[in-house]
């Protein structure tokens, strides 16, 4: 059958659900297999008493033994390497033995070194650790109509709602997160409470501690808050706040003022600031324009000037950037990355995170994120930028925005331990983890 004419739009609706259905499947079984094995979701690590380990196939980091006298176990993979300082063992002579470790398990046999291979980046022959520090998670018919369609837009074919919904579900899901996770190599991922019902939707602070509750070895969350009629409601939404940052999984505060609806410089939400301060939190603010259908667009709200206040006023909460100002222009005002630059470095309080000022929709080429790159290496302000890709979005956006990410680190010459140091390392000492 061939499409012509003004059938064509038709005839690819048609094949649409199939298509859907395909990658649902796809997903999901890439998904069970991850949820229902140890393998990629392992956060188990080799004892500190132990040589150094690495494997390049399928393999499994297990808690040596080493005060045991059974007799050593072979790899099951092939292709496996162990690497004892300059000695090299491949295939079947890559035995525990053959590095003076002994070790077994309940089934009687060893996988090694899955989580160097999973969970560290490709960056100019090297590997090195990454989190991405932004991601959604939620429902998708908890999003609002608007917001619906623009998700849907990440689509390149149409899709009916009855398929959309349980595919971006998948997608969305603490699950279909941590695939995406995989595939790029990433060794975690924080995921976000949203509450912003009219604009972006509502990802409630116990959705997203489910979510983890699945995956705690892979997932952490920040929490937020309703805001709205906040004179009557201000107490009982901080102790919402205050009942999730008192557990573990959650890491740090996400506010959205132009999704939330709220300004920058607003005094009557300092408050929250104080419960990050009791916490010792870092507050993630969303900063820059936004495209969702009823967000603020007003300076107050988008350019990062006017957080500096709030910067000021806490000198002991330590506030991320995020979006580093994207797209808040406006007449008589500084521009909104020159913005944060100037924050940083003024205030040591403050960091850039740079999730979707890269993408290829807001930056084809490439120039916008490697000039923030550049200018940071130039203005040693390498220590003050956290990498977050604003994901998942649609199938294989994780990987594709920290390639972006990784070409732009390149062309504005990092080493790979400045690599590392943004990709992983700056989370890392801003979150305590």
């Amino acid at each position: 059958m061939t499409c012509q004419g003004s059938n064509v739009r038709l005839c690819a609706f048609s094949r649409a659900p199939l298509l859907a259905v395909l990658l649902s499947a796809s997903a999901l079984l890439v998904v069970w297999l991850s949820a229902t094995s140890n393998i990629l979701f392992s956060d188990t690590s080799i004892p500190t008493n132990t040589r150094q380990l690495f494997s390049h196939g399928w393999g499994y980091v297990g808690d040596l033994d080493t005060t045991s006298t059974s007799t050593s176990i072979f790899l099951s993979s092939s292709n496996a390497t162990i690497i004892d300082d300059d000695r090299l063992f491949e295939g079947e002579n890559a035995t525990l033995e053959s590095v003076g470790i002994t070790g077994e398990s309940d089934e009687g046999k060893w996988y090694l070194g899955l989580d160097d291979w999973w969970n560290r980046v490709d960056y100019q022959g090297s590997k090195v650790s990454a989190v991405d520090m932004h991601l959604h998670t939620g429902l998708f018919q908890d999003v609002p109509p608007s917001f619906q369609d623009q998700i849907l837009g990440n689509i390149p074919f149409p899709l009916p709602t009855v398929i959309a919904t349980p595919l971006f579900n998948v997608i969305l899901s603490g699950y279909g997160i941590c695939a995406q996770l995989v595939c790029a190599k990433i060794r975690r991922g924080v995921i976000f409470a949203v509450y912003a019902p009219t604009t972006t939707g509502l990802t409630t602070n116990q959705f997203v501690h489910g979510e983890i509750q699945k995956l705690p070895k892979k997932l952490w969350g920040l929490a937020s808050l309703p805001v709205n009629d906040w004179d009557k409601n201000e107490e009982r939404a901080l102790n919402l706040l205050r009942k999730y940052l008192a557990l573990p999984e959650f890491i740090g505060i996400k506010l959205a003022h132009p999704h939330m609806l709220i300004n920058l410089n607003d005094a009557r939400f300092y408050s929250i600031y104080d419960v990050a301060r009791e916490f010792n939190k870092p507050v993630y603010c969303h900063t820059g324009k936004t495209l969702s259908t009823g967000s603020l667009t007003n300076k107050e709200a988008t350019h990062p000037a006017f957080l500096e206040e709030a910067i000021q006023l806490y000198p002991d909460v330590l506030f991320i950037l995020g979006h580093v100002g994207n797209g808040a222009d406006f007449d008589g005002l500084e521009d909104p990355i020159e913005a944060c630059f100037r924050l940083t470095l003024t205030y040591s309080n403050v960091y850039m995170e740079v999730s979707a000022v890269g993408s290829a929709s807001n930056d084809p080429n490439g120039d916008k994120l490697f000039g923030i790159f550049r200018d940071a290496k130039q203005l040693e302000l390498i220590r003050r930028l956290i990498y977050g890709s604003d994901g998942p979005q649609s199938p294989g956006f994780v990987l594709g925005y920290l390639e972006r990410t990784i070409h732009a680190m390149e062309r504005a010459n990092y080493t790979d331990q400045e690599a590392e140091r943004v990709l992983n390392d700056n989370f890392q000492s801003v979150f305590w983890v």
